[in-house]
């Protein structure tokens, strides 16, 4: 008698430590669907992978959990619960083929736990298998799905493949003054953040996030009759690079009290550089080219990330060259030119910004909080710097050129 006493008693203490574990499981999830659809940007059209992976996903996971706390819905809850180890090793393995150098051995972490999850699932449900067959395949869709919609989409950027100087090798950093105004220029494409395969880069080894990228850089430059400086720097890439932060050109600017930008396609508005803060803080405030041509120059409402308040726009063609006034407070002091920034830069949507900003950027800001602290401009042709993650997006290869002239006004 006291052994079928204690049999009995520890059936539905199996019972309820089993409702328990799966409990924790579903909410846990809803909790960081919960945090992922309040933190990834939005403003991605219907069409785009990742309105699905961040404005439905996480009610798709919602919905689950009430079906699964539903009393109505009990005596489904076993199959449904097939779905959770099932989009765990779908994810796992769509991970290893989608990005087989970074995954190379963080795979594991979900196929280990989805390996988990379906043995205590079988072991206490697998009478329940048929059932259970059509929620794991969606389990397993959804999984894929979430892997698919990390990887990085096809390089967009233009080069212009014009003739490459065979082996010509001459990075340099001229700088230009304008009364008490100077101006340092880095015009080569640079690359500070890389994925192998196009995953996020905050997950790369190193060696693949910071290594050489084999690519061949050279400047020339020189200063005409007039004053004026004339910049023409070369990079060729022999294959695609998938990048988080890159560069285009960086220019430094300091001597100034206060400094403001007008841009040639409003050239009327001139847009005072700030001081910006990171991860969160004070807005950034940056410019960039849409696909409809349209440019924009924009500050953010939180850091860098969105949604973006319009501060001046224009139109900006392909075959248009972008000028950026410099003034000292009221005062034009230089003009800085870009030849080729528009025809090659990428406007295809940025994964980490929303709001249909694309991958191109003009950043631009202070050093610290004193209006005549250096200022620093980024100028990015296809680049995630912009918003929240760490995506990847590709350069094309080719040779890209850079002419940028300088005059003072």
């Amino acid at each position: 008698m006291r052994y079928e006493h204690s049999v009995s008693d520890a059936v539905p203490r199996a019972g309820w430590l089993s409702s328990v574990f799966w409990a924790a499981i579903v909410v846990a999830h809803v909790i960081a669907a919960a945090i992922w659809w309040r933190m990834m940007p939005a403003g991605f059209p219907l069409a785009h992978p990742r309105f699905w992976l961040h404005r439905v996903v996480p009610f798709v996971v919602l919905a689950f959990a009430i079906l699964c706390f539903v009393p109505r819905a009990k005596p489904l809850r076993p199959a449904l619960l097939a779905a959770v180890p099932a989009t765990y090793l779908a994810a796992a393995i769509a991970g290893r083929v989608l990005f087989p150098i970074t995954l190379a051995r963080y795979w594991l972490a979900p196929l280990v736990a989805g390996g988990v999850l379906f043995a205590i699932w079988a072991l206490e449900h697998r009478s329940q298998w048929r059932r259970a067959l059509g929620f794991a395949l969606l389990g397993a869709a959804l999984g894929a799905f979430l892997a698919f919609a990390h990887d990085a989409p096809p390089s967009s950027t233009h080069p212009a493949n014009v003739p490459y100087p065979p082996m010509a090798s001459n990075r340099s950093s001229p700088s230009f003054a304008a009364g008490s105004l100077t101006v340092a220029i880095d015009p080569a494409l640079t690359f500070i953040s890389r994925s192998p395969d196009g995953c996020w880069t905050a997950l790369a080894s190193s060696a693949d996030r910071l290594g050489p990228v084999d690519e061949h850089s050279t400047t020339t430059s020189h200063v005409d009759d007039r004053g004026a400086l004339h910049i023409e720097s070369l990079t060729e890439l022999p294959h695609a690079v998938f990048t988080h932060l890159n560069v285009f050109s960086v220019l430094t600017i300091e001597g100034h009290h206060r400094l403001f930008l007008a841009f040639s396609p409003a050239p009327e508005v001139r847009v005072e550089v700030t001081r910006s803060d990171y991860p969160t803080g004070r807005p950034a405030r940056f410019a960039y080219v849409d696909a409809a041509r349209t440019f924009h120059v924009v500050e953010a409402t939180d850091a860098e990330k969105g949604p973006f308040t319009d501060l001046a726009t224009g139109r900006l063609a392909p075959t248009d060259a972008l000028a950026i006034t410099l003034y000292d407070e009221q005062t034009p002091i230089a003009r800085i030119t870009f030849d080729d920034f528009s025809a090659q830069a990428s406007t295809e949507l940025s994964p980490t910004a929303g709001w249909n900003v694309p991958q191109n950027a003009i950043e631009f800001a202070l050093g610290s909080d004193a209006p005549s602290s250096l200022a620093t401009m980024f100028v990015t042709l296809a680049g995630t710097g912009v918003g929240r993650g760490f995506d990847s997006v590709g350069h094309a290869p080719g040779v890209y050129r850079n002419r940028i002239h300088v005059e003072r006004l």
